[in-house]
């Protein structure tokens, strides 16, 4: 299914991004400039901390180091952090990663927490024993979960800021001035995503600092999201709880669907050399959206 038809048949052709503003945006003029090589210093923030995909009683923490890392989240709803959460797979507390994704659960609607996140630097194994590195805490920062039954809330959606510092900075801004409950990010935050530490000191540590510490995220992929030798590990940094680019949600009133349209671009395009394979992934979620 090519992108713009599935768009139509989904009544969202709407909402694609303006030429006229991404045209803008990618003008060397704007000073956008992409660093060769990531400094190397050992155990470093690469972002703050950012939140995404909340629920009522739950929401994920994330973050990005510069190297592995065993980490946690440190949280509480008074002056005390007295509560600890960690990410698990299959029975191994993670602690060789440099993205973290921490689930934070049972959290009480409409509550103001405070946390902290805490990474210390994993060296490796030697003769059976695990070797650490210096330890880094962020700061305190707080966050509102979402009420049980609102009968109105504010979101706010942007997108095609192409990592305009300029433009960012105001939508963020906006986004705090309105007492928004959440933000979506409608796409294209960066021209294409050539390398981990360009991707985050452009758009997700931006982001991070100015409101997704407080206010969470949710992500709808652009197609410039799909651009780059380092798209295909995008997911790592704002996936879904379900881990795919689609899916669904209700809160109050109101229920959300995303959808992914990919790369308008054709698979078949000689430009891409054979990379692509859009046309099915649309079809699949057009079937999950039949039954959705």
């Amino acid at each position: 299914m090519q992108r713009r038809k599935f768009l139509q048949s989904m009544g969202l052709l709407s909402i694609l991004p303006a030429p006229t503003l991404a045209e803008t945006l990618l003008n060397p003029k704007t000073g956008v400039a992409r660093l060769t090589a990531a400094p190397q210093l050992a155990s470093e923030f690469y972002t703050a901390p950012y939140l995404l995909y909340p629920e009522k009683q739950a929401l994920t923490v994330a973050w990005v180091t510069s190297k592995d890392c065993f980490s946690h989240v440190e949280y509480g709803t008074g002056d005390d952090l007295n509560q600890i959460a960690k990410s698990s797979h299959h029975g191994l507390i993670d602690a060789y990663t440099h993205v973290h994704k921490i689930r934070l659960s049972n959290l009480e609607p409409g509550r103001r927490y405070r946390y902290r996140v805490v990474s210390t630097e994993n060296l490796g194994e030697e003769n059976g024993e695990i070797l650490f590195g210096d330890t880094r805490t962020s700061e305190s920062f707080e966050f509102d979960t979402l009420e049980q039954d609102p009968t109105e809330f504010n979101f706010m959606v942007f997108n095609d800021v192409h990592a305009n510092s300029t433009i960012m900075h105001s939508l963020y801004n906006q986004a705090i001035e309105k007492n928004t409950d959440l933000v979506f990010l409608n796409g294209d935050l960066v021209d294409s995503i050539e390398d981990e530490y360009n991707f985050c000191r452009q758009a997700l540590n931006p982001l991070a600092q100015d409101f997704a510490h407080r206010i969470p995220l949710i992500y709808v992929r652009g197609n410039h999201e799909c651009r780059g030798p380092h798209a295909r590990n995008f997911n790592q940094y704002l996936h879904s709880e379900n881990d795919n680019f689609y899916y669904s949600f209700s809160y109050g009133a109101v229920h959300f669907t995303v959808l992914d349209s990919g790369e308008y671009l054709s698979d078949s395009n000689p430009t891409t050399g054979d990379r692509l394979r859009f046309e099915p992934y649309r079809q699949l979620q057009a079937d999950w959206l039949r039954e959705e």
